[in-house]
């Protein structure tokens, strides 16, 4: 089957080379990997360096908003994709050299696959589980029932689900949400989680993902209310208890924030 690896690079260009070699050192012979930017400071070196084992996709047109652009840069890869089965992947972030090959044997037909992942600061790599109360269902209906541990390098499936999701679903609307997050609730009765470890996702200080995980940060709240509003919009999941406590606390932080200005 040939594949294709969708690398997304914006930002990335410290750690392209590294990423890229994950790549070229894989089992699996029959693949592809599309490099895709707007630009890059040191894209001369990169192109003089894989100049005949990657597909340099420019796209002059960049968002603003980081996760939007992401999400569109990987819509407009897709369209000239040449494999039937695409992985994503972060341009910070590796494959295990085996990945390809095994994530293939193990995968399912029609479904979103996402393999299991590591952390890696630094030198040192962390392994963090994933959230166990998630498989129970009073979980589920109280707190949220979409997937515990997913990263965007950790996704793969059939392209043609890629290209439903992007014909579905309009991205220019979301203003938080990830591809990682979006896809997954849209195939969220589609998901086979492969347990094992085929992804090193690298946490940087300077990730966006960073922006959206304090508590104590506003954006945090709007992007969970985001995302409960996406879930009843594309799979009819009635607003669980967690999405009044976001809206509440995102409440809280417009208050303090009104208070903060008539006393400046």
């Amino acid at each position: 089957m040939k594949v294709t690896i969708l690398i997304t690079g914006e930002k990335k260009e410290n750690y392209l080379i590294e990423t890229i070699n994950s790549c070229l050192n894989q089992n699996y012979y029959s693949y592809e990997i599309i490099l895709i930017y707007s630009h890059l400071k040191n894209l001369d070196l990169i192109k003089k360096k894989f100049r005949y084992k990657v597909i340099f996709k420019q796209i002059r047109k960049k968002k603003q908003n980081p996760v939007k652009d992401q999400l569109y840069k990987i819509s407009e890869g897709i369209k000239i994709a040449n494999g039937d089965y695409i992985f994503l992947l972060d341009g910070d972030d590796l494959f295990k050299k085996n990945k390809l090959k095994e994530v293939i044997k193990l995968a399912k037909k029609n479904k979103l696959n996402i393999d299991d992942h590591i952390l890696k600061n630094n030198n040192r790599y962390v392994y963090k589980g994933a959230n166990k109360l998630k498989d129970f269902d009073l979980y589920k209906f109280l707190i949220n029932p979409w997937p515990d541990k997913i990263c965007t390098s950790c996704i793969s499936g059939d392209k043609k689900l890629f290209k439903l999701f992007f014909n579905k679903i309009n991205i220019s609307k979301y203003n938080y949400l990830a591809v990682d997050i979006l896809i997954t609730i849209f195939y969220l009765n589609k998901i086979h989680k492969i347990n094992n470890i085929f992804t090193i996702k690298k946490s940087l200080n300077d990730s966006v993902d960073l922006n959206y995980s304090n508590y104590f940060k506003k954006i945090y709240w709007e992007r969970r209310i985001e995302q409960h509003r996406y879930l009843k919009k594309v799979q009819s999941i009635n607003f669980s208890l967690e999405f009044y406590i976001s809206v509440f606390i995102y409440f809280l932080f417009i208050c303090w924030g009104n208070i903060r200005k008539i006393f400046s």
